[in-house]
């Protein structure tokens, strides 16, 4: 059972607002701790932002290599994979939780603390979603870079923002669903994380 909180430590108050600042904290150290475990890990991310750069450049090089109006073709494809970056970004970091908490070998602790698991879990989508438009803005200036001839100017920006934000709340679930799965399976959960 996880723990939900009532009472502030040390206050003996049930003010909601206590409450509410506690979790917060506690959601905020899960973030902070995530960008601990991405700083340790640099090599491994710029190895997999340089990959996907890497993808992201051959979509867009087989889009400029067709005849006519490429202009178009080459933002569509580029919206397509900044997109699918983030959004992929996104569920594999909150997908892997559970994975990491066990390499690290802190997921007892992670599972005892006097945190409750929605806000655990929020902190650790939090983490995502900064994580996944930090290193999609790294994807977009490399792709600016190659092909000067994107425009924004004309672009929706609100549509965009509502249909990243749909996506995220998706994918962050089925991120919680793949993250479950490690627990459930021990011998082949993560494998099976990777197949969703």
């Amino acid at each position: 059972m996880s723990y939900v909180p009532t009472v502030a430590p040390g206050t003996g108050s049930r003010a909601p607002h206590r409450i509410l600042a506690r979790e917060s904290k506690a959601a905020m150290a899960f973030v902070e701790r995530n960008f601990y475990l991405t700083k340790r890990y640099w090599g491994w991310e710029v190895a997999f932002l340089v990959y996907t750069a890497a993808s992201s450049l051959s979509i867009m090089f087989i889009g400029a290599s067709q005849d006519g109006d490429t202009n178009r073709l080459i933002l569509f494809l580029a919206i397509g994979t900044l997109v699918w970056g983030y959004l992929n970004s996104v569920f594999m970091n909150v997908a892997e939780t559970v994975a990491w908490e066990r390499w690290e070998g802190t997921i007892e602790y992670t599972m005892m603390a006097p945190v409750s698991r929605v806000t655990h879990m929020f902190g650790m989508s939090l983490f995502a979603i900064i994580y996944g438009l930090i290193r999609s803005t790294v994807l977009f200036l490399v792709l600016a870079a190659f092909f000067p001839e994107i425009s924004l100017s004309e672009a929706n920006l609100t549509g965009a923002a509502l249909v990243i934000a749909a996506g995220s709340f998706s994918f962050i679930g089925f991120g919680i669903v793949g993250a479950v799965l490690p627990l459930l399976f021990p011998e082949k959960g993560e494998q099976m994380t990777l197949m969703m």
